[in-house]
């Protein structure tokens, strides 16, 4: 039995378009659990209508006080938590946008 395999180099073209792929995969999934308006700047919890707004998460501390807030309830699963902090992360970029290198800062209006 032949278990050779041939792979096809990509280059940094295709990577990107497969990166891009990759990443509304991952949006598309993640709105099933918290769902990103943002025309109301809101994360809701789609099974319970349990709505995040956005407009408080204007600093790192903002942040952490609504992960800590449904790491609480009795319904948030590791996946729910988990699918949170992915969310917040894709909308507010909280590394560059809150915190860099450790730095506390406050955002505007403008980011997600």
């Amino acid at each position: 039995m032949n278990t050779t395999r041939t792979f096809r180099l990509l280059n940094l073209a295709e990577l990107g378009r497969l990166a891009a792929v990759e990443k509304r995969r991952e949006r598309r999934r993640l709105n099933r659990v918290w769902y990103y308006s943002a025309r109301h700047r809101t994360l809701t919890y789609r099974p319970l209508n349990y709505e995040i707004d956005l407009h408080r998460c204007r600093t790192s501390a903002g942040v952490l006080d609504y992960i800590c807030q449904v790491a609480d309830k009795t319904w948030a699963t590791d996946h729910v938590l988990a699918s949170l902090v992915r969310q917040l992360d894709n909308v507010l970029d909280p590394q560059a946008n809150l915190c860099s290198f450790g730095v506390e800062k406050h955002t505007g209006e403008r980011h997600a």
